[in-house]
C-alpha cells in the first residue's frame, strides 16, 4: 500500500548494545536491526525545508552584521587577517567559522558492530512534477561498521522513475573500509545506461556522504524505455559524469555537478516519417543550497541547434531560455508538429542574421500552475509538461492553454 502521505514510518527497530563500548563512553552497537520502513518525501516539502533554512541563515547573518562594533572578517584585534599569494600581493583571507564542527574519523579498533535493514521502501516524490518521482521497494542489507575491513552489501528488487521501472532486483556489494563505508565501481545498467558508481559515507557527526555515478563512453540503447516499440531515438556515444556530496543530516549543505555530452544523436518521427539529426551535444549543471543552475546546454545539427540555460532555486521558483535555430525548411517542420497538437499554438520563427537560418525563443518560468512556456496564441502561455507531451503524442490538450 505504500506512501500515502506519510513522511517516515518504521515498525520494528531493535539494538544489541555493547557493553564493553559503553563502559569506554563510546555508545556503540553490536547489531542494530531495522525492519520495515516506510518513507516518503515529496519535493514541494523539501523546497519548504530548504527555504525555511536559507531565510533563517540569512536573518542570522544579518543579525550578527548589524552588531556594533563587531564585523564578521575582523580579527579579536580589529585588523582582518591578511596573507600574500604567490606574487607577493596581500590578499585578504576571511575567518574561519567560529565554531567549526571536528568531522575526525576515530582510529580504527576492534570493535566491530552491523546494520542490516529489510523490507524498506522509499520515494522522492512531487505533485506539480510526477515525471521527477523516484522510487525504491523491498531495500534489504547487511552494512558492517567500525573495526577491520569487511564486506555487506544492499539489495533492491524495482528502481522506478517517473511511475516507469528502470531498473529490476539489484545486489550492491559494500565494505567497510577506512572509516567508511565504501560501495567502490559498482557496474549497473539504467534504462539502457552502462554506470558506475561510487558511493562513501563516514560513520561521524553529520554522517558526511558523497556519490559519484558516470557513465562512460558508449553506445545507447534506450529500447527498456519503449518496451516492445522501437525506440525512436538513437545514440551513437554518450557519456556522463556527475557527482554530490555533503552531510545527511543537514540537507543545505548538499553541493554537487553533472557533466553530460554525445555524439551522433538521430530522433525519428513515425508521423511523417522525419529524422532530426545532432551531430553533438553537452549540458553542465551546477547544484547548491541555492538551487540549480544549468548555464549552458546545446545539441548542434546541420540544419538545426538547440540552446539552453536556466535555473531552479531552493524555494520552487524556475526559468529557462531555449533557443532553436534551424534552416526554413525545418521550422516548417516544428510549425506544422506544434499546430497539429493545438491549432491555438503558434511555432513562429525570425531571421537570426540572414534568411538562410531561423530562431525562436521559448521562455519557461514556474507559475502556480506549473511551469509555463510562451508557446500559446500571440505567444501567450501554456503549461510546459502538458504541452510537450501534445506535441510529441499529437494528442490534443484541451485544458494545455491558460487563459
Amino acid at each position: 500500500s505504500g506512501f500515502l502521505g506519510e513522511v517516515l514510518r518504521i515498525d520494528t527497530v531493535t539494538v544489541d548494545l555493547s557493553w564493553v563500548s559503553l563502559v569506554q563512553r563510546k555508545k556503540r552497537f553490536e547489531r542494530l536491526e531495522i525492519s520495515g520502513v516506510t518513507g516518503e518525501v515529496s519535493i514541494e516539502l523539501l523546497k519548504v525545508l530548504l527555504k525555511k533554512n536559507v531565510v533563517s541563515e540569512t536573518h542570522q547573518r544579518g543579525s550578527e552584521e548589524n552588531t556594533p562594533g563587531e564585523s564578521p572578517n575582523t580579527s579579536p584585534s580589529g585588523t582582518t587577517p591578511q596573507k600574500e599569494n604567490k606574487e607577493g600581493e596581500v590578499i585578504s583571507k576571511k575567518e574561519e567559522p567560529r565554531e567549526s564542527p571536528d568531522f575526525q574519523a576515530s582510529p580504527v579498533d576492534d570493535f566491530e558492530g552491523v546494520i542490516v535493514f529489510e523490507d524498506v521502501n522509499l520515494a522522492l516524490t512531487s505533485l506539480e512534477y510526477p515525471e521527477l518521482s523516484i522510487a525504491v521497494e523491498d531495500m534489504e542489507g547487511v552494512l558492517p561498521v567500525w573495526g577491520a575491513e569487511r564486506e555487506g552489501h544492499v539489495g533492491f528488487t524495482a528502481l522506478h522513475a517517473g511511475g516507469e521501472m528502470v531498473n529490476g532486483e539489484e545486489i550492491i556489494p559494500v565494505k567497510w573500509k577506512g572509516q567508511f563505508i565504501r560501495i567502490d565501481e559498482h557496474e549497473l545498467k539504467v534504462v539502457g545506461l552502462n554506470l558506475k558508481m561510487n558511493l562513501a559515507i563516514r560513520i561521524s557527526q553529520g554522517l558526511p556522504v558523497g556519490l559519484q555515478v558516470v557513465a562512460p563512453n558508449q553506445q545507447v540503447d534506450l529500447s527498456p524505455i519503449f518496451g516492445e516499440e522501437k525506440s525512436p531515438v538513437g545514440i551513437e556515444q554518450f557519456s556522463f559524469r556527475g557527482g554530490i556530496q555533503g552531510y545527511l543530516m543537514m540537507p543545505q549543505s548538499f553541493s554537487g555537478y553533472g557533466n553530460a555530452g554525445f555524439e551522433g544523436m538521430e530522433i525519428y518521427d513515425d508521423r511523417d516519417a522525419s529524422m532530426t539529426e545532432f551531430y553533438r551535444g553537452y549540458g553542465e549543471a551546477r547544484v547548491n543550497r541555492a538551487g540549480l543552475v544549468i548555464p549552458d546546454a546545446r545539441m548542434i545539427g546541420d540544419e538545426e541547434a538547440i540552446l539552453l540555460n536556466g535555473f531552479v532555486t531552493s524555494n520552487g521558483e524556475a526559468a529557462a531560455t531555449v533557443r532553436v535555430v534551424v534552416s526554413p525548411e525545418r521550422a516548417k517542420v516544428y510549425e506544422q508538429g506544434v499546430h497539429r497538437a493545438n491549432e491555438e499554438w503558434t511555432f513562429d520563427f525570425e531571421p537570426l542574421v540572414t534568411e538562410d537560418r531561423l530562431y525562436r525563443d521559448l521562455r519557461m518560468e514556474s507559475s502556480e500552475e506549473g511551469l509555463i512556456v510562451n508557446l500559446g496564441e500571440k505567444r501567450t502561455s501554456a503549461l510546459l509538461f502538458p504541452a510537450l507531451k501534445a506535441i510529441l503524442t499529437a494528442k490534443h490538450p484541451s485544458a494545455n492553454l491558460l487563459q
